[in-house]
């Protein structure tokens, strides 16, 4: 496949601005001749791919290199703007844009330059909706870059496949989040140099593949959460690699949004616990939530022997259904945690949402309670309200809770849970 491609070659300055490299005043030749260039290398290279009969649709590709400046900007938007308004239809089927600024010398120059960039970016998408749409892959450096921009530029670019952030952040320390829309094409997301406090990648459907080069916080991925309703084709993948760099993990909360499509599906890999020992290490509150009511809850001792520092450990059993796709199909899952002898000294807090009379709860809190040696509440609530439907509105009774109501059945409960043991745990049951 080929695809055209056109590179500036002229001075190293930003022909809008006027300026080198460390602010100076610069002639205004050398801008108007590297513009004037570039604009002569893109109609050359347009009629190049002008054959759409001829060629293949994958060759259409136009990839740009060029300053994200005023001048830049309207030269390509005077070239390719009829052929945009074909939505690729016309001689250029996808566009590349590889948009390179300068930054400024020192912190204060640096971030009014890169407001600058940012103001160019919000001119050029603004009146240019149509090349956006086209583009397959964009890099940007240097651009104060937040979550409404990053929103923004995700909502117009419906076919961005390769989002590539260099140098982008907005202050010290903010955090970036990534809403793309439903029928967004992201596949892969880079962000070097970037200094946000925090990245939430909150929706990316199609999302492969995310790379963080260089961050500013002294300890990275101290928090990860991970929610996915998978399929029951859906491929399942092994915790200990995805974690394999997270070595300072301190909370992590797995959701399997089982309100959202009825199965059993679990989305990781049978692995030893001793393959998440190193990721795991430094994990003190872990969630596992979004859990359908299987056959047994025994597999969740998985993650108390993979994560030895422990101390805060809640589970949500989720067993109404608010929307969805609806599997007829209710494979058990299979019990892929062994039984052992391992003793855990850190736990001290275990809180099961969802709990219900029933022989896996108990089977499930007592095994708890006998390694867990340092243990000192269990905190026991009926199934959590939905954000994605009324539940909260409706009474245990209409969805057949068997969560204990008065006072008779929880001390029932606390007898059964202790019975054998000379535990001191606290039991509660809050509503």
């Amino acid at each position: 496949n080929r695809a055209a491609r056109a590179k500036r070659s002229g001075p190293a300055s930003c022909p809008d601005d006027g300026q080198g490299a460390h602010g100076r005043s610069r002639s205004p030749r050398p801008a108007s001749w590297s513009s004037q260039a570039f604009c002569r290398a893109a109609s050359r290279l347009l009629p190049f791919a002008s054959d759409a009969e001829t060629e293949t649709p994958s060759s259409n590709i136009l990839k740009l290199r060029f300053y994200l400046s005023k001048r830049f900007a309207l030269a390509v938007q005077r070239h390719l703007g009829d052929d945009a308004a074909g939505a690729g239809t016309g001689k250029v089927r996808a566009l590349q844009f590889d948009l390179r600024t300068l930054a400024g010398r020192g912190l204060r120059c640096r971030d009014k330059m890169m407001r600058r960039h940012a103001g160019h970016l919000r001119r050029f998408l603004h009146h240019s909706p149509a090349l956006f749409g086209l583009l397959t892959a964009l890099e940007l450096r240097n651009v104060w870059l937040g979550t409404a921009e990053a929103g923004a530029l995700l909502r117009a670019c419906g076919r961005l496949e390769r989002l590539a952030l260099r140098h982008c952040q907005v202050s010290l320390g903010v955090e970036l989040v990534v809403d793309a829309p439903p029928r967004s094409a992201l596949r892969e997301l880079v962000l070097e140099m970037c200094f946000y406090g925090q990245v939430e990648v909150r929706s990316a459907p199609r999302l492969a593949r995310l790379t963080c080069d260089m961050w500013a916080t002294a300890v990275p991925a101290r928090r990860v959460a991970l929610a996915n309703p998978a399929a029951p084709a859906s491929k399942r993948f092994r915790l200990s690699k995805l974690l394999a760099e997270a070595t300072d993990l301190r909370r992590l909360s797995l959701d399997f949004e089982s309100e959202k499509v009825r199965h059993c599906v679990i989305w990781i890999r049978r692995e030893p616990p001793e393959q998440l020992h190193a990721a795991l290490a430094k994990l003190t509150a872990l969630s596992v939530a979004g859990i359908f009511p299987h056959r047994d809850l025994m597999w969740l001792m998985f993650f108390l022997e993979a994560a030895p520092n422990l101390r805060e450990f809640s589970v949500a059993v989720q067993k109404h259904f608010c929307h969805g796709k609806y599997y007829n199909e209710r494979r058990k899952i299979r019990l892929w945690w062994k039984p052992s002898n391992f003793r855990h000294n850190h736990l001290e807090k275990l809180k099961i949402a969802g709990f219900e009379t029933e022989d896996k709860y108990f089977t499930f809190v007592r095994s708890a309670m006998e390694r867990a040696t340092n243990l000192k509440i269990v905190i026991l609530t009926d199934e959590e309200a939905c954000g994605h439907c009324d539940f909260a509105h409706l009474s245990s009774s209409r969805v057949g809770s068997m969560y204990p109501r008065n006072e008779d059945e929880k001390d029932s409960v606390v007898k059964q849970l202790k019975d054998g043991f000379s535990s001191h745990v606290q039991i509660l049951f809050l509503r």
